[in-house]
C-alpha cells in the first residue's frame, strides 16, 4: 500500500536526423519535406549526402506532383560536384525523362558530360554562359578543380629516367588551357585546399 505510482511521461516529441529517417523508412512521403530542407541545408552549409538525395528522388517518382525543379538541379549540381564519382549518373537515373528534357536539366547533362570526356574548356565555357544555373550551389569551383586534378592522376603516364611523361598530350593541352583560363582566386583556395 506504500506503493507510489509514477506519473506517466508525456510523450516527448522524438527528433530524428534525416539521415536517420531515409535509414528507418524511406519510402515515407511523409519526410518529402524534411528531405527538401536538407537539400537546401547542404547548398548552404557546402556539404553532401548522396543517399538522402537519392531518397528523395526515389520519392519523388512515386509522388511526381510533388517534384520540385528547384530542389532537383540542386541535387544535380551537388553530384555534379562529386565527380569523378558516379553520383550525377545515379541521379538522373531516378528523374523521369520528360524532366530531364527541360531547362535547367538539358543544361546540367551538357555540362556531366564535358567533365566525364576531359572537355574541361568546354565545360567551363558552358558554365559561363549557365551562372544562373551553377550559381545556384555555391562553392561549385574548387571540388570541379580537384576533380580536375584527380582527373589528371588517372591519365597514362610512362617512365623514362627520372621523368614521368604524360601520354595523353592532347588532355594535357587542355588542361593548360583551363588553367589558364581558372581564375586566380579560384585557383588561390584550390591550391591552398589540396596543401
Amino acid at each position: 500500500m506504500g506503493r507510489e505510482i509514477e506519473p506517466q511521461k508525456s510523450q516527448q516529441q522524438v527528433s530524428y536526423t534525416v539521415e536517420q529517417l531515409v535509414a528507418v523508412n524511406p519510402y515515407n512521403p511523409d519526410i518529402l519535406p524534411d528531405l527538401e530542407n536538407y537539400v537546401n541545408e547542404q547548398v548552404a552549409s557546402q556539404t553532401y549526402s548522396l543517399d538522402a538525395n537519392l531518397c528523395l528522388l526515389r520519392l519523388y517518382q512515386f509522388e511526381p506532383e510533388r517534384l520540385s525543379t528547384q530542389i532537383v538541379a540542386r541535387i544535380l549540381v551537388k553530384a555534379l560536384m562529386a565527380m569523378p564519382a558516379p553520383d550525377f549518373s545515379l541521379c538522373l537515373f531516378l528523374i523521369p525523362e520528360r524532366v530531364q528534357m527541360e531547362q535547367p536539366f538539358k543544361t546540367l547533362i551538357v555540362l556531366s558530360h564535358y567533365l566525364e570526356t576531359g572537355g574541361f574548356r568546354l565545360f567551363w565555357d558552358e558554365a559561363a554562359k549557365s551562372r544562373h544555373i551553377v550559381d545556384a550551389v555555391p562553392g561549385i569551383d574548387q571540388p570541379l578543380f580537384i576533380g580536375f586534378f584527380y582527373f589528371c592522376l588517372k591519365l597514362p603516364w610512362e617512365h623514362y629516367g627520372n621523368r614521368h611523361i604524360l601520354l595523353c598530350h592532347s588532355v594535357m593541352l587542355e588542361m593548360i588551357r583551363t588553367l589558364v583560363t581558372f581564375s586566380l582566386k579560384g585557383m588561390t583556395s584550390v591550391w591552398s585546399a589540396c596543401l
